[in-house]
């Protein structure tokens, strides 16, 4: 999709158990067990569904 010189990207964010919005990765990324620590809090981002969810970002046509 894109508009106006821009494109829109979507990700995937996920959460760690305080709510932290934690790490951003592709759609396309193919996520194991071993997610990293929360930078904010250090405890382990939850791998579910129920503790993610889909972001978008416009970024500029190359």
């Amino acid at each position: 999709m894109a508009k106006d010189g821009l494109e829109l990207d979507a990700s995937r964010l996920y959460l760690c158990p305080d709510n932290h919005k934690a790490y951003d990765c592709s759609l396309d990324e193919e996520i194991d067990d071993d997610l990293p620590e929360c930078p904010l809090c250090g405890q382990e981002i939850v791998n579910d569904l129920d503790h993610s969810f889909i972001v978008f970002n416009f970024n500029e046509v190359h």
